[in-house]
């Protein structure tokens, strides 16, 4: 899915509580470079939309913050994150990522 699909199903109304994510992971063993950076979408109570960050080192315990979405600023981080050498992709799930039930 392209930035541009997702900006166009998040403003109209086929979002219908899907969540909008990307995971990008950066290893390098070389250097002991284990990173992930995680962004999802996140419907707020006046109808709009929050975009969740997380990141830190893989199995470690990530930083999170959220702020107001805005369709270039998703573009401007994924871009970031990969030209510093991060690899993913976005999806569309039914849940949040790294989400598990209750055992």
């Amino acid at each position: 899915m392209t930035l541009r699909t997702l900006a166009r199903s998040v403003r109209g109304a086929r979002y219908r509580g899907r969540v909008f994510s990307v995971e990008l992971r950066s290893v390098d063993r070389e250097r002991n470079r284990f990173r992930v950076y995680r962004m999802w979408l996140q419907p707020t109570l006046f109808g709009g939309f929050d975009l969740v960050i997380e990141w830190g080192r893989i199995g470690a315990r990530l930083r999170r913050r959220s702020e107001n979405f805005t369709a270039e600023r998703w573009d401007e981080l994924v871009a970031r994150r990969r030209r510093h050498g991060y690899e993913g992709s976005v999806a569309v799930s039914a849940r949040r990522p790294g989400w598990r039930p209750c055992p």
